[in-house]
């Protein structure tokens, strides 16, 4: 695998996996607009590994909260709303696994997911109530948040995007949506990562042991910085530059590719 092809998707996988424009539908774009071979299973097992390793790297006094057997009860509503959110993308990509590989080969595909779910983020933080926090979360929602969490399943959908405007549209403040979003997203990449080993690991790979570590390394710091930043700024983000980045994106995709 060329050194800069790595060096690029391996930070634009760290970046854009907690930003609401679809790491998934950039790592199959960029290749396939700039005429690189496909980077592999294994390059995509190691990134997600440093997507990983930052979540929890950042969120360590949360996730050592949520795995205490005696939590504070606020704790134990959270860990079983994690739960609760993180089953049905379990069950869908268990049993729907190949179709997502297929969804995964059509430019096209991700051009209309990315215009249309980056309209209905934008959407939702104009339409959604701003009266709710986490701890206002019940179950009822949780379920509604883990169900349109398989959406992104569809390259291009995002799941952080597809996460975050499910949250606003239930009643989430955006603070809130973005960070039940970003605490779910440690079982979610968890599922994935382990899904990943148990059907890719065997495969035959171009791409060299230091360029594993590196591939993880970069992906892990990027992820950390965008984690950080996405929520010391989240007040003043407004989500519509990531609609007409998206719309734009998907229109410049559907011209190239059909």
């Amino acid at each position: 695998m060329d050194w800069l092809q790595l060096i690029l998707l391996a930070i634009l996988q760290g970046v854009l996996e907690f930003l609401p424009i679809s790491s998934s539908g950039h790592l199959i774009l960029f290749p396939a607009i700039l005429g690189w071979d496909d980077q592999g299973a294994i390059f995509d097992i190691a990134t997600h590994f440093g997507s990983l390793v930052a979540m929890v790297i950042y969120f360590r006094k949360e996730v050592i909260s949520l795995l205490q057997l005696n939590a504070h009860p606020n704790v134990m509503r959270l860990r079983i709303n994690l739960i609760i959110s993180t089953v049905p993308i379990i069950l869908v990509g268990f049993f729907f696994g190949d179709l997502v590989l297929i969804l995964n080969r059509s430019p096209v595909i991700v051009a209309f997911a990315t215009i249309f779910f980056g309209a209905l983020l934008w959407l939702s933080d104009r339409l959604g109530n701003k009266i709710s926090n986490i701890e206002g979360l019940n179950y009822r929602s949780s379920i509604i948040i883990g169900i349109s969490q398989c959406l992104a399943l569809i390259p291009g959908t995002s799941r952080s995007g597809i996460s975050i405007t499910a949250g606003r549209l239930i009643g989430l403040d955006k603070e809130s949506a973005v960070r039940f979003s970003f605490l779910l997203a440690l079982p979610t990449l968890f599922a994935s990562f382990a899904w990943q080993v148990v059907n890719y690991s065997a495969e035959a790979q171009s791409i060299g042991p230091d360029q594993l570590v590196v591939a993880i390394l970069l992906s892990a710091t990027a992820s950390y910085l965008t984690i950080k930043l996405f929520l010391q700024f989240i007040r003043q983000i407004d989500f519509s530059w990531f609609m007409l980045y998206r719309i734009g994106l998907g229109l410049i995709t559907l011209y190239l590719f059909t």
